[in-house]
Parts: C-alpha cells; sequence; structure tokens
C-alpha cells in the first residue's frame, strides 16, 4: 500500500480459507435440484472451490491438503468444462448426450486476484422443473404447475388430468 505521496506504506492481506468458498459456491448451486454445478479456477487450472463435494481439495500421500487441477478432478462436468475452454461469457457444452449452457465470468481486482468462474446448467429440465432465464427453476405446484422431464416449461393443469400437481 501507498500513501497519498506515493510513499510505500505497508501491506495488507486477506486469509480465505479454501473450504469456506466452496461452501459459498456449493450454497449457491445445489447440484441435487436441477444438476447445475458451478466451479472456481485459478489460471494455472487449480481448483479453488466446486459446488461438488470433495471435487476440489483432497490430500496429498503426506497428508497435505491440496487444491486438485480441473483437468483431472472426479467430476466428469468439470473436466469436459474445463476441457472445453473457450472464453465466451455464454456457450452450450454436450457431456455424455446431455446438454448444458456454460456461463462463464472472470473474478479479478486490481491487486492481482483472477479467478475464472464456470456455471453449468442443463439444457433440458427433470420433471417438475421449467426453464427460468438459463436455469431450470421448480415448477409452483401451490398453482398446478409441474412439467414432463426435458420439458423447457412449466404447464399450468387442470384438476382430474394426469399432469395435475397436488
Amino acid at each position: 500500500l501507498y500513501d497519498a505521496d506515493g510513499t510505500f506504506a505497508g501491506v495488507a492481506a486477506v486469509d480465505y480459507k479454501l473450504a469456506q468458498i466452496e461452501s459459498l459456491v456449493a450454497a449457491a448451486y445445489n447440484y441435487s435440484a436441477d444438476g447445475s454445478i458451478a466451479f472456481i479456477v485459478e489460471p494455472d487450472g487449480d481448483l479453488i472451490a466446486a459446488s461438488l463435494p470433495n471435487v476440489a481439495l483432497a490430500y496429498d500421500s503426506s497428508g497435505a491438503l491440496k487444491q486438485v487441477p480441473a483437468a483431472t478432478c472426479g467430476a466428469p462436468l468439470i473436466r469436459a468444462a474445463y476441457a472445453h475452454g473457450g472464453h465466451s461469457a455464454l456457450d452450450l457444452l454436450t457431456v455424455d448426450g446431455a446438454q448444458y449452457w456454460i456461463l462463464r465470468s472472470v473474478l479479478a481486482d486490481a491487486f492481482g486476484l483472477r479467478w475464472n468462474f464456470t456455471a453449468l446448467h442443463p439444457t433440458e429440465c427433470p420433471a417438475g422443473y421449467g426453464l427460468a432465464g438459463l436455469a431450470c427453476a421448480q415448477c409452483a405446484p401451490e398453482d398446478h404447475m409441474t412439467s414432463d422431464a426435458g420439458s423447457p416449461r412449466c404447464d399450468t393443469c387442470a384438476e382430474g388430468y394426469y399432469k395435475y400437481a397436488k
């Protein structure tokens, strides 16, 4: 840090635990709900955090907790999205026959932080979900809304029909 005259005044730092960052990402992208995932990668390819448990950090042979490279992590979707590369903010990726929206953003500051944030959202929603923007969102059963698997939208159903949601 420098004062108003440009004279060196000292150094400041912030220390975040990677497990805390991972908890924030996991809370924002609950994989079990609709298949969406998110991860943050450093420029060297090491994962900082992922919404999937036990992916970004692992113990090495000495027992030390280490970051895992995105290219070799245990999550096929993360490996595929990382290998896909690209710098466009929005793209499509097909993995094992399922298509996903890839949304990318760079998290950077003036002090050298540069993390790559990636989120993947299925383009086809599971039963009971419909697209809300680019992500699947649960249909409102209280409004008699539901959907079939693979449908992009929630449908209103009349009582007594096979899709009727109670």
